[in-house]
């Protein structure tokens, strides 16, 4: 199964080859067109940040450990959030 983000690419590929247009091409590879041109807002940067100094300071501590810090030091954020992060750093033990 191919991601909404391989799909645009797809898209971008046979619009720029083949000269169609969005909505030829969104109809083709079958996407709506509104997730064609969706635009992520996702900012994770200031978690990032905070995420990899707490696993520096204590190497020892898995996720949960490092979830709980995070919101002990007024970081409100969802836990799947911060374990997309934690994963996307490659930080498990």
């Amino acid at each position: 199964m191919v991601k909404p983000t391989g799909r645009r690419e797809i898209v971008n590929f046979i619009r720029k080859k083949y000269h169609l247009s969005e909505r030829k091409s969104c109809l083709t590879i079958g996407i709506s067109r509104r997730s064609y041109r969706y635009k992520s807002r996702k900012n994770d940067d200031e978690l990032i940040e905070a995420l990899t100094k707490l696993s520096q300071e204590q190497p020892g501590y898995g996720f949960w450990k490092l979830y709980d810090k995070l919101r002990n030091l007024g970081y409100i954020c969802n836990h799947k959030r911060v374990h997309r992060v934690y994963v996307t750093l490659k930080m498990s033990i």
